[in-house]
């Protein structure tokens, strides 16, 4: 007769202390069990040497190590994050039309675009719309989910949305199968990791410039604070110059 499984397992964390949880507990619980009030919250897990979203349910006894923002994984995996939800709120004030183009980072943050109607262009208006439904989104605390889609239903997926960099992207890669995440209706493909919750990604600012928007990001040494956005007309025309060529060269 085979052995029936425990139920609990142990999670050996970075600083000795053992957690005893139920098999398959998410890291995200793991992570509010074990945070004490001096920690910053966790971002992403090393689980046996191997990094791992907060979704990730261990089944076995294994180290724990969590990345917080101070972290580059931490920092990227939140900024990543922070820019599924600017789509995502873009997309539900104007449609799924209005395209968001990242172009370059800025002093303080990352410069973007929005296009409407397949042209630049954003009022103050509804720059501060868009800042406004942001930092709602982030009250509400709405679930990030992930799907593995097969590759042949991302294409028509991305292809009926006008993703175009997308199945230019994947048109020839042969994977069977796509991650994709959603938030509410909004779905995309983004290399690399997410966070599970809108609620997490709270330090942030939102301002217009130029013909876009400057998204203000939080300081990797003092995760609470957002960047001041210093300005620079000559670097700015550097990087949209750079941004350009690419773009032809592309």
């Amino acid at each position: 007769m085979a052995q029936k499984l425990s139920q609990q397992i142990h999670l050996t964390l970075e600083d000795g202390r053992v957690l005893s949880v139920e098999r398959g507990t998410s890291l995200e619980d793991v992570a509010e069990l074990s945070r004490r009030k001096e920690d910053s919250p966790a971002m992403l897990g090393y689980v046996g040497g191997k990094l791992r979203e907060l979704t990730y349910r261990p089944d076995r006894d294994v180290e724990v190590r969590f990345l917080t923002l101070e972290s580059l994984d931490g920092y990227r995996t939140y900024v990543r994050t922070l820019y599924f939800m600017l789509v995502h709120v873009i997309q539900t004030l104007y449609g799924s039309e209005a395209k968001v183009r990242i172009k370059h980072s800025v002093h303080g943050g990352t410069y973007f675009q929005v296009f409407m109607h397949g042209n630049p262009g954003i009022t103050d208006g509804e720059a501060e719309e868009i800042r406004s439904a942001l930092k709602e989104l982030v009250r509400r605390d709405v679930r990030i989910t992930k799907d593995k889609v097969p590759l042949e239903e991302a294409l028509e997926y991305f292809e009926s949305h006008g993703m175009e960099d997308k199945v230019r992207m994947f048109r020839y890669r042969r994977f069977s199968v796509v991650n994709i995440y959603s938030l509410g209706a909004t779905r995309d493909y983004f290399y690399g990791y997410m966070l599970p919750r809108t609620g997490m990604v709270s330090a942030f600012d939102l301002m217009p410039y130029k013909e876009g928007l400057v998204l203000r990001l939080p300081d990797q040494k003092a995760p609470h604070a957002v960047k001041e956005f210093t300005p620079s007309e000559k670097l700015f025309d550097v990087y949209s110059r750079s941004a350009a060529w690419s773009k032809i060269l592309g």
